[in-house]
């Protein structure tokens, strides 16, 4: 398989136009009844302009109007390339089929480079970036079937992360400019087990994991489990719960000069807990899910809780999925609904088919979060988001017509001034024609 894709665009604001080529190739081998490998390669090459976000404004005005926003950064931009290979090789080692070894092997090269206005007094900046990463992983899974209704599959298996970066980080002010070179290589480890196991209407997951980063240990389980409480051909009632507990590594900036900072190697160790509980039922072609989770963020500082409730209607030509998430995280939206409501069907004997309909969105987002993409950074703000309440329609089209599939996609066809990244405007669209923000055609040549 080999694909290539090419996307551009202008942006609505100051430096935030963006042109990306995106590469892909995949070859599968049979090598013989016990063994197959599978080699890839990704590349992807961009550039695009950061200009971090708007200026905020609590007039809605200022910020829809080009004109009037004001960006944060008008002169930066960014070039990266990424290369990305791997080879993968499964192969079945002992006389139960149903044991699958798995090696993979992978290398991630990225260049970054930054190009900078010199309008502004002070800037601080890492510069040209070099970044490697090798990686392995080796998993076995061993499949045991105790009985008619009781069976288990233990998997287990381990990763090793081999990094290197060389880059720079400066500052340039009134009183001149100083530099710092940053070269490290570093190597991590992992190692991780998971069981499942199923008996009769119940089933439950166990997961553990160890995280060897900068020769410190992180330790993360959990577990899950369902339970079958009526499964029938028309109907289907099923209760879950879990928990886990996850060990952050966060990567602290600190001060380099008065007012700027760099990535430091300090680690804070954070601890996760989270539970979780559902229910799901379904009638026929028709299925209600409900889902609550609540437990510590270690990105908010505080306790959040996340509701989940979901209705979804499947037909033979008529689709309706709505999807309603309510959290008090800082860093998602209080509310978010979202509504798919398509039109399908098979005609002229089965050579055309054919999927249309209208995707709906409403959100509020209540805080602001400070990007800095130059490190890859964010912080959270106690900034009102200047728009709270968004709502957005796109309509789409696709189709398969022989080998030939079709997607068209109308989007913002309300012209709604949209935010859903905090401060970053979508780009310029908006309104029946300014709003044809995808369209494909992909050929099957051989299938």
């Amino acid at each position: 398989m080999i694909g290539l894709t090419k996307h551009s665009l202008d942006g609505r604001y100051d430096n935030s136009e963006f042109d990306v080529w995106r590469g892909r190739a995949r070859v599968n081998l049979y090598l013989s009844p016990k063994f197959n490998a599978k080699a890839e390669f990704n590349l992807v090459s961009f550039d695009r302009g950061l200009n971090e976000g708007l200026q905020f404004s609590a007039n809605e005005d200022s910020l829809s109007d080009p004109q009037l926003a004001a960006v944060k950064d008008n002169g930066t931009n960014e070039n990266l390339e990424n290369y990305f290979y791997s080879l993968s090789l499964t192969g079945r080692l002992f006389k139960n089929k149903d044991w699958l070894t798995k090696f993979r092997a992978y290398s991630n090269n990225s260049l970054r480079e930054l190009s900078f206005s010199t309008d502004s007094t002070i800037t601080v900046y890492p510069g040209f970036q070099h970044s490697i990463l090798y990686g392995g992983e080796l998993t076995q899974n061993i499949t045991l079937n105790l009985g008619k209704h009781l069976s288990s599959n233990l998997t287990f298996g381990g990763n090793v992360y081999l990094n290197y970066y060389a880059g720079k980080v400066s500052q340039t002010d009134t009183s001149g400019a100083i530099s710092l070179d940053l070269n490290f290589n570093e190597t991590y480890y992992s190692l991780k087990a998971k069981y499942d196991l199923k008996y009769s209407i119940f089933s439950a997951s166990f997961l553990l994991r160890n995280d060897n980063i900068k020769e410190k240990n992180f330790i993360s389980f959990g577990a899950e489990g369902t339970l079958k409480a009526i499964d029938n051909s028309n109907i289907r009632l099923d209760f879950r719960g879990g928990y886990r507990r996850s060990d952050y590594s966060i990567f602290k900036y600190v001060e380099l000069f008065s007012g700027a900072i760099y990535y430091s190697s300090a680690i804070l160790t954070a601890p996760d807990n989270y539970y979780t509980a559902g229910v799901s039922f379904r009638y026929k072609s028709a299925e209600i899910l409900f889902d609550y989770g609540k437990g510590y963020d270690v990105f908010s500082s505080a306790d959040i809780r996340n509701m989940n409730a979901g209705l979804n209607i499947v037909s033979e030509n008529i689709d309706f999925i709505l999807n309603f998430n309510n959290s008090d995280s800082r860093i998602f939206p209080e509310n978010y609904l979202k509504s798919d409501i398509a039109y399908k069907n098979i005609l002229f004997k089965g050579k055309l088919k054919i999927k249309t309909g209208f995707i709906s969105k409403f959100y509020d987002i209540k805080t602001l979060v400070s990007q800095n993409q130059k490190l890859y950074s964010y912080q959270i703000t106690g900034d009102n988001f200047p728009k709270q309440n968004q709502f957005t329609v796109d309509f789409y089209v696709g189709a398969r017509i022989g080998r030939a599939n079709i997607n068209l996609t109308v989007a913002n066809i309300l012209n709604s001034l949209v935010y859903n990244t905090y401060l970053f405007p979508l780009d310029d669209r908006g309104g029946f024609l300014n709003a044809i923000s995808r369209f494909t055609i992909v050929w099957d040549f051989i299938n």
